[in-house]
């Protein structure tokens, strides 16, 4: 049912010349970049914090050190997210 009205806006859609996988594959490349860039910050912030932690001479290093390598990971995994979600197929949308 949903992809029979899914065809049916796209066919009324590209009969007046509106490019819809167009504009979806526009839209998810800006959101992907967006979402990259935030996974970028945060790692980036992780390395910022591992400098900190190895070069300040307050106690309790470890747990900064520990806290740092997490944002690390996580900006790696929210980057990877991006990559992916970026490349999802829209050809759907022109059926």
């Amino acid at each position: 049912m949903r992809g029979a009205i899914a065809k049916g806006i796209g066919t009324v859609l590209a009969a007046e010349g509106y490019d819809a996988q167009g504009t979806l594959t526009s839209i998810l490349n800006t959101i992907s970049q967006g979402v990259f860039f935030i996974g970028a910050a945060i790692m980036g912030w992780g390395f910022v914090q591992i400098g900190i932690a190895v070069f300040s001479d307050t106690k309790g290093g470890g747990a900064q050190i520990i806290s740092a390598f997490q944002a690390i990971v996580a900006g790696a995994i929210i980057m990877v997210a991006s990559a992916i979600f970026g490349g999802l197929p829209t050809q759907w949308v022109s059926m």
